[in-house]
């Protein structure tokens, strides 16, 4: 399986979630949970109903 690593501005976050959500590759997220994370991981959780998101 192949993976990337991803660091994205609070601008551009929700546009590369809507990458993420459309891919069907996208089988998981890992994320890393701080304070400037939490919209995305929010909008990923209420998105995709079968969400493997991972927020550390």
């Amino acid at each position: 399986m192949s993976k990337v690593g991803v660091v994205t501005c609070q601008i551009l976050e929700l546009e590369f979630a809507h990458v993420l959500l459309n891919d069907p590759d996208v089988k998981e997220i890992w994320i890393l949970k701080d304070e400037f994370s939490e919209e995305l991981i929010q909008v990923l959780e209420n998105a995709w109903e079968t969400a493997k998101i991972n927020a550390d």
